[in-house]
C-alpha cells in the first residue's frame, strides 16, 4: 500500500526539471508580443490616425505660411585705455564683455520697436476676404483709410468694406448684423459709430469684401515681439544676426531694416546728448559774457570821450599788464569752477543718465576725469536699455547698476578734490591781483577808472572768444558723431516659406498618432494587473506552466462548469485540455493510481471547470476516473452533472454514509464522482481526518485517476493536506481575470509547505491571431512535445497552435473576423483575381 502521509516526493522528475528551464530570447519575445498586440488593437492606431489626419487637414487648409528674413549688424567695442585708467580697468573690462548682450537687449526693447513701428505704414491693417480665409494686404491695398479725429479709435473692431461702383462703397461692422450698413463715397469724410475717417480708393477693387482695422501700438508690438529673435554670429566676432518671421514677407524685410536704422539713429542721439548739453551750457555762458562785453565797451567809449587821459609811465604800464594777466587767469579758473560745480550737481541729481564732460580744457585739466565721465555716460545708457528690456531684477542690470554707483562715487571724489585745488589756486591769484592793484594807487582817479573798465572789457572779450571756440568745437563734434554700429547685410525679401509643407505636416502628425497609439497600448498592457499570457506567469512565479486551456468559443454565461471537452471534441478547448492530459501522464507516470488535485487562489478562476474537463478527457482513454469535490464550503459540481447533492464527502467523512452510498456514476463512461454533500460546520477537520486517508486508499484500488477539486488556497487552508498527498497539483490561473500577485501567493504557498509537485494551468487563454500561437506553441511545446519525448505529440502546443489551426484537425464555431482582417482578406482575394 502506498504511503499517503503528507510528505513531498524525494526529487522532482526529469520532466519537472526540464520545464523549469528558461526558454527563448526575452527581447525577441517582447517585440513579438507587442507586435501581435498592436495588430489585435489596430483600432487604437486607426482612431488616432483619423484624429490627427483630420487635424492636419484643417491645419493645412487654414494655415498661413510664415516667411523669415534676417539682417546682420556689426558692433565696435572700444577697448582703448583699458589699462591706462587705474581702478577702472576691471569695471571697463566687464562692460566690454557684456556689451554685445546689452546691445541685443536694447535692440529688442519696447522703445526701439515702438519707434520702428511708428515709421512704417501700420496705422491700419487691410484684408481681402476669401472663401476659406482672409489674407492681409500690406502695401497692396486698393484703398486707404485716414483718421480725421483721433478722439475715438476702435482698435478692437474690424470693419467690412464693399465697393458698389460709381466711386461708392458700403461699410459695416464685420460679423455683426445688428450694426447699420452705410453707403458713402470715396474721399468724403464719414462718421460710423463715432469713428471719424476718410477712405480713399487707390486702385481697382473687386466686387468681394475687404476688411480693415485700426492697430494700436501695443497690438503691433506684441505681434512683432513673437517673431523677433537675435543671436551672435560667432564668439568674439561682434556680429549680430537679427531674425524676424511673419506671414507677410515684405513686412518682415521692411521691419528688420527699419529696426536696424532706428537703432543706429537712437544710438547716435544718445551719444550726442552729452555734447548737446555742453553746447547749451556754453551758450548760456556766452550770452552772459557777451552782455558784459557790450556793457564794458559802451562804458569805455563814453569815458574816453568825456575825459582826457594822460599817458602812463613804463612802470605803471607794466603793472597794468600783470594785472590783466592775473584777471585772465582768474576768469579761466572761474569758468573751470562753474564747469566743476555743474558736474557735481549732475552727479548728485537722482535718475540722471547723461553727464557733461569738462567743458574748458586748460593745460591743467584732468584727462583721467574726462575718461571716467565718458565711461559713466556709457554705463548709464546701457543701464537704461537693460531696464527697458529686462527690468530692474535682471542680474546684468544689477551688475551695471553697482558699477555705475561705484564709478559715480570715484568721479565725485575726484572732482571734489579738483575743485579744492581750483579754489586754492583762485585764492592765490586773487592775492596776486590785490598786489597788482595796490601798485596802481598813485594813478589819477579818472585814469584808474578807465584802466579798470578797459581791463574788464579785454578780459570778457577773451573769455567770450574762448567760449565761442569751445562752442564751435562741440558743434563740430556733435555733427560728426557716428554710431559704432553698422549694417553689414540688410534684410532680404524672402521668397520661400519656412512653414511645414502639407507632406511634412501629415507625416509628422501621423507619426505622432502612431507613437501615441503604441505608447497607449504599452501603458495599458503594463498597467494591467491581471494575468493575460504565459509570459505574465513566467515573470511572476518560478512554478512551471504545464498547459493552457483555450478560451471557449461558447460565450453563453453558465452558473456552473460544463463538460465542453467532450461535448465539442474537435474544438480548440478540447485539444488544449488533451495537451494537459498528455503532459500529466509524464509527470505521474511512475504511479499506478494517480492522485491529481486542482486548486486556485480564489473562486471563479476555473478550478471546477478544469477538474471536470480534465477528468472527462482522461476517461476517454478508457481509464477509470473519479472526481472528489472537496470544496465543502461552496459545492457546484452537482449542478454540472445534474446529480443529487444530499449525500457526499461531508456525510461520508462524518460517518453518516458509506462509500457505496455517496459514490455516483455520471453520464460519461469511466467517470464517477463523489459530490461535496451538505455544507458542514467543520470542513478543515473533516478533510484532515483519518477517514479521508482511508477513502483515498480504498479508491486507489478501484480507479486509475483520482481528481480532487480542492478549495481555493487563497481563501482557506483546507487544500494544504490534499495538495501535499497528491502526485501532481494543478494551480489554475484564469486569463484576464486572475491578478498577477495571485502567483506570488502560490510561490509563498510552495515555500511554506515545501511543495515541488505544483504546476500552473492558464485557463481561458485567448489565442492571438496571426501566428502568435506558434510562438508560444514552440516555446512551451518543446517541453511537452519534441523537446522531451522525441516527437510523440509533434509538439502539442507547437503543433496544435501553429500547425493544426485551419487544417481540419479541430473545428470551431464560426466567428466574425475583425474588420482589419476582413479588409486584408478582401485585398488578397482581389489580388488573386
Amino acid at each position: 500500500m502506498e504511503n499517503l502521509s503528507p510528505e513531498p516526493s524525494a526529487k522532482p522528475s526529469d520532466f519537472q526539471k526540464e520545464i523549469q528551464k528558461e526558454d527563448g530570447i526575452p527581447l525577441l519575445k517582447i517585440v513579438f508580443k507587442y507586435l501581435i498586440l498592436c495588430i489585435r488593437k489596430w483600432y487604437f492606431f486607426a482612431f488616432f490616425v483619423a484624429i490627427f489626419s483630420t487635424y492636419s487637414f484643417f491645419k493645412i487648409r487654414y494655415l498661413e505660411p510664415l516667411y523669415r528674413t534676417s539682417a546682420t549688424l556689426k558692433f565696435f567695442v572700444d577697448n582703448n585705455n583699458e589699462v591706462s585708467i587705474p581702478g577702472i580697468s576691471e569695471a571697463r573690462r566687464k562692460v566690454n564683455t557684456i556689451n554685445i548682450q546689452t546691445e541685443l537687449a536694447t535692440l529688442q526693447s519696447r522703445s526701439i520697436i515702438d519707434s520702428t513701428l511708428r515709421r512704417l505704414p501700420l496705422q491700419f491693417s487691410y484684408y481681402v476676404e476669401g472663401r476659406i480665409k482672409k489674407s492681409e494686404l500690406y502695401l497692396e491695398s486698393p484703398f486707404k483709410v485716414e483718421i480725421i479725429d483721433s478722439t475715438y479709435i476702435p482698435y478692437d473692431k474690424i470693419f467690412q468694406l464693399k465697393s458698389i461702383g460709381n466711386n461708392k462703397f458700403q461699410l459695416r461692422r464685420e460679423s455683426d448684423n445688428n450694426t447699420p450698413v452705410i453707403t458713402a463715397q470715396f474721399g468724403v469724410p464719414i462718421e460710423y459709430e463715432g469713428f471719424k475717417i476718410k477712405i480713399f480708393q487707390l486702385g481697382e477693387m473687386y466686387q468681394g469684401d475687404y476688411l480693415f482695422k485700426a492697430n494700436s501700438i501695443e497690438q503691433l508690438i506684441n505681434r512683432v515681439q513673437s517673431g523677433l529673435s537675435m543671436s551672435e554670429a560667432g564668439k568674439n566676432l561682434n556680429l549680430v544676426n537679427v531674425f524676424y518671421q511673419d506671414k507677410i514677407p515684405r513686412f518682415a524685410a521692411d521691419f528688420v531694416n527699419m529696426l536696424c536704422k532706428v537703432y543706429i539713429e537712437k544710438d547716435i542721439q544718445k551719444r550726442q546728448q552729452s555734447t548737446i548739453q555742453s553746447l547749451a551750457f556754453i551758450e548760456t555762458l556766452t550770452q552772459e559774457i557777451n552782455k558784459k562785453v557790450i556793457e564794458s565797451e559802451d562804458a569805455l567809449e563814453q569815458l574816453e570821450k568825456n575825459l582826457g587821459v594822460p599817458s602812463l609811465e613804463i612802470r605803471e604800464r607794466l603793472g597794468i599788464t600783470k594785472l590783466t594777466s592775473a584777471d585772465e587767469a582768474l576768469g579761466l579758473l572761474e569758468l573751470e569752477l562753474i564747469s566743476t560745480d555743474t558736474l557735481i550737481r549732475q552727479l548728485k541729481e537722482p535718475g540722471r543718465k547723461v553727464f557733461n564732460l569738462t567743458l574748458l580744457e586748460s593745460e591743467g585739466s584732468n584727462p583721467f576725469l574726462n575718461s571716467r565721465v565718458e565711461m559713466l555716460n556709457r554705463l548709464s545708457l546701457e543701464q537704461l536699455s537693460l531696464r527697458q528690456k529686462y527690468g530692474s531684477a535682471n542680474p546684468i542690470f544689477r551688475d551695471i547698476e553697482k558699477q555705475t554707483a561705484e564709478l559715480k562715487n570715484e568721479i565725485l571724489q575726484s572732482i571734489q578734490y579738483q575743485k579744492t585745488m581750483l579754489v586754492a589756486k583762485l585764492q592765490h591769484l586773487k592775492q596776486q591781483q590785490k598786489g597788482y592793484q595796490a601798485g596802481l594807487e598813485n594813478i589819477p582817479t579818472n585814469q584808474r577808472m578807465l584802466i579798470n573798465i578797459k581791463r574788464e572789457y579785454e578780459l570778457n572779450l577773451k573769455v567770450l572768444s574762448l567760449l565761442k571756440e569751445k562752442r564751435l568745437e562741440n558743434a563740430i563734434a556733435n555733427a560728426a558723431q557716428i554710431s559704432p554700429t553698422s549694417i553689414v547685410d540688410e534684410a532680404f525679401l524672402p521668397n520661400s516659406s519656412i512653414s511645414e509643407s502639407p507632406r511634412e505636416i501629415y507625416s509628422k502628425n501621423i507619426s505622432l498618432a502612431l507613437v501615441i497609439a503604441l505608447v497607449l497600448i504599452i501603458l495599458l498592457d503594463l498597467s494591467n494587473s491581471t494575468v493575460i499570457e504565459p509570459e505574465d506567469i513566467e515573470k511572476q512565479t518560478s512554478l512551471p506552466l504545464i498547459g493552457m486551456i483555450r478560451e471557449s468559443a461558447n460565450k453563453s454565461k453558465q452558473e456552473f462548469a460544463i463538460m465542453q471537452a467532450i461535448e465539442n471534441p474537435k474544438s480548440a478547448l478540447s485539444e488544449s485540455v488533451r495537451s494537459i492530459r498528455t503532459n500529466l501522464q509524464f509527470v505521474v507516470s511512475e504511479h499506478k493510481s494517480k492522485i491529481i488535485s486542482i486548486t486556485s487562489t480564489i473562486s471563479g478562476e476555473g478550478k471546477s471547470f478544469t477538474s471536470i474537463n480534465l477528468a472527462g478527457v482522461i476517461a476517454l482513454l478508457n481509464k477509470k476516473v473519479i472526481i472528489l469535490e472537496m470544496d465543502l464550503r461552496k459545492p457546484k459540481l452537482g449542478m454540472s452533472f445534474r446529480l443529487n447533492n444530499q449525500k457526499g464527502m461531508s456525510t461520508y467523512l462524518s460517518h453518516l454514509n458509506e462509500l457505496d452510498e455517496v459514490l455516483q456514476s455520471t453520464e460519461y463512461k469511466n467517470l464517477d464522482i463523489i459530490l461535496s454533500g451538505p455544507i458542514p460546520p467543520n470542513p478543515s477537520e473533516l478533510i484532515n481526518s483519518d477517514r479521508m486517508r482511508q477513502l483515498l486508499e480504498e479508491l486507489k484500488d478501484k480507479y486509475e485517476y483520482i481528481i480532487i477539486d480542492t478549495p481555493p488556497i487563497g481563501l482557506v487552508s483546507d487544500a494544504v493536506y490534499l495538495i501535499k498527498i497528491s502526485h501532481a497539483a494543478l494551480y489554475v490561473v484564469r486569463s484576464h481575470y486572475s491578478r498577477k500577485n495571485f502567483l506570488r501567493t502560490a510561490d509563498r504557498f510552495v515555500r511554506e509547505h515545501s511543495m515541488i509537485n505544483l504546476f500552473v494551468v492558464l485557463n481561458s487563454y485567448r489565442q492571438p491571431r496571426g501566428g502568435y500561437g506558434y510562438g508560444y506553441g514552440y516555446g512551451y511545446g518543446k517541453y511537452y512535445g519534441l523537446g522531451y519525448y522525441g516527437g510523440y505529440t509533434g509538439g502539442y502546443y507547437g503543433g496544435y497552435y501553429g500547425g493544426y489551426y485551419g487544417q481540419g484537425y479541430y473545428s470551431e464555431p464560426e466567428r466574425k473576423k475583425p474588420f482589419l482582417i476582413r479588409v486584408l482578406d478582401w485585398l488578397a482575394t482581389r489580388r488573386k483575381k
